[in-house]
């Protein structure tokens, strides 16, 4: 429950899928295309996955800025060219409906790697996305390794949202409440 909105915009869409969208201060509008793999026509609008991607991802990178600049334990200064990669599918759940799926990938090139992810656990409780998303999707953090600095092709995946987490021996799968990750050689999880 909010104690208090900042700020709000709105938005508008029409026609759907293959529609346009457009918030009403009309600082943004687009065309809407349904892709291919979902039963659209791959036409050259966005499709609404995008548009979660994009936010999700800036707001995630900005949640880390806020827990650095904010926290008196975590002494860390986000770089310039930090990023977040948002990967957002969409199908069938099991219970019926759809539902989507949400990767973020976190590169923080010359953070320790120790810093880094406490850093990512910290801004999955402060980002607005991660707090909406939570129990409701399957979201999977991970930190990419830096690629200036390390050889390594290990990744460190960050799964902080939910309680539990077992492995399924036949299946070599992860479950950590909603979300399942296959393991393998070259992943770490924490």
């Amino acid at each position: 429950m909010l104690t208090e909105i900042f700020c709000s915009t709105q938005a508008c869409a029409t026609g759907g899928r293959d529609g346009r969208v457009s918030t009403l201060d009309g600082r943004f509008n687009a065309k809407l295309s349904t892709p291919k793999e979902c039963g659209g026509t791959g036409g050259p609008g966005n499709n609404p996955e995008q548009f979660f991607a994009v936010g999700y991802a800036a707001c995630f990178l900005d949640a880390m800025k806020f827990v650095a600049k904010h926290s008196r334990i975590l002494e860390v200064n986000i770089p310039d060219d930090a990023s977040v990669t948002a990967t957002v599918g969409i199908g069938p759940r099991l219970e019926g409906g759809y539902g989507m799926d949400v990767r973020l990938e976190v590169v923080l090139p010359g953070v320790e790697r120790d810093l880094a992810e406490k850093l990512i656990t910290e801004a999955h409780h402060v980002c607005p996305y991660s707090n909406a998303a939570r129990n409701s999707l399957d979201i999977t953090l991970t930190l990419e390794p830096d690629q200036k600095e390390h050889n390594s092709s290990e990744s460190i995946v960050v799964l902080c949202a939910a309680p539990l987490a077992e492995t399924n021996a036949s299946s070599g799968l992860t479950r950590v409440g909603r979300s399942a990750i296959a393991q393998s050689s070259g992943t770490r999880m924490i």
